[in-house]
């Protein structure tokens, strides 16, 4: 048996990250809030030959599903505005995301996958130095993913078919 690996073709990419928190004391706790956010300047693959034959071509990844192709789906843009305030037994913490709008494929620029937005939030509740409680709802206003046109009609790589979800738990810490 013979195997070749192949490394595959040059991929320029390159865009924003931003990070911003502000912390301040209030009501003996702590108040945090901040925003994180990326924006994809280019995402772009070359063209690809094995033995002087073209194995692929070139193509763009940026904002497209790449259904098919070695990138993953490439929304240009992501962010997230977030609120957390905890004292000494209570953590509160809420979260607006965003992810914008993408195309299905290149070939097909009006086929656009919708931007789609989310809220998040969870209560932490500490008992004493070994438990905390939790509760969370994820996707709190019960926003379905956007349609795609895929097997399962969203896209898995970038959303959750789940609908609001609701999550209890709680964390013991051996002493």
């Amino acid at each position: 048996i013979k195997t070749n690996y192949i490394n595959g073709p040059t991929t320029s990419t390159n865009g924003l990250d931003l990070f911003v928190q502000y912390e301040m004391d209030i009501a003996n706790g702590s108040l945090a809030t901040g925003i994180e956010a990326n924006e994809i300047l280019e995402y772009a693959v070359e063209s690809y030959s094995k033995g002087g034959v073209l194995i692929a071509g070139a193509y763009n990844c940026l904002g497209y599903v790449n259904d098919g192709l070695s990138c993953r789906p490439m929304p240009k843009r992501k962010a997230k505005a977030f609120v957390n305030y905890t004292d000494t037994v209570h953590n509160f913490y809420g979260a607006v995301s965003y992810i914008s709008e993408y195309a299905r494929k290149p070939s097909e620029p009006n086929t656009k996958v919708d931007s789609f937005t989310s809220v998040d939030a969870t209560y932490t509740y500490t008992m004493d130095d070994s438990i905390d409680l939790t509760f969370s709802v994820y996707n709190l206003t019960d926003e379905q993913p956007p349609y795609v046109g895929l097997d399962f009609n969203f896209d898995p790589m970038t959303h959750s078919p789940l609908g609001r979800f609701i999550k209890a738990g709680f964390t013991y810490r051996k002493q």
